[in-house]
């Protein structure tokens, strides 16, 4: 049943060109009860302001619910905080329309992420246990 699920998620996405790369992630994922799909995507930058983000988000998830029967939670990951693109990279990758620009997102934000790690880390010690 998931692999049905997945492979009209992907139809769905791949239609819409301004999405460059969509990962699946979260508890529908993880094998795990879910309440909804959490589906992470990248935009072709000169198609979507930030303007319009929250607005897309939300219909987008609402098309997806329509047409799979599943509620959906979209997020787009080119404006979302480091170590939440971090996380949505470690899940199922749905499609991929330019490789270059999604190896290049992995890179810069894998790179930001671990460079940024300690020092959170110790953030978080300090202010926890200090």
């Amino acid at each position: 049943m998931k692999k049905e699920i997945i492979k009209k998620i992907q139809e769905h996405l791949s239609l819409r060109k301004e999405i460059l790369f969509a990962y699946l992630y979260g508890s529908f994922l993880e094998g795990k009860d879910f309440k909804d799909i959490d589906v992470g995507i990248y935009l072709d930058e000169e198609k979507l302001t930030r303007i319009d983000s929250i607005d897309y988000e939300i219909t987008l998830s609402l098309s997806l619910q329509k047409e799979i029967k599943i509620p959906f939670d979209v997020k787009i990951i080119n404006l979302a905080p480091l170590s939440f693109k971090y996380h949505v990279t470690l899940g199922y990758l749905l499609f991929c329309r330019d490789e270059a620009k999604r190896e290049e997102f992995l890179c810069h934000t894998w790179m930001l992420y671990f460079d940024f790690l300690p020092a959170a880390k110790n953030y978080l010690k300090e202010v926890l246990y200090d």
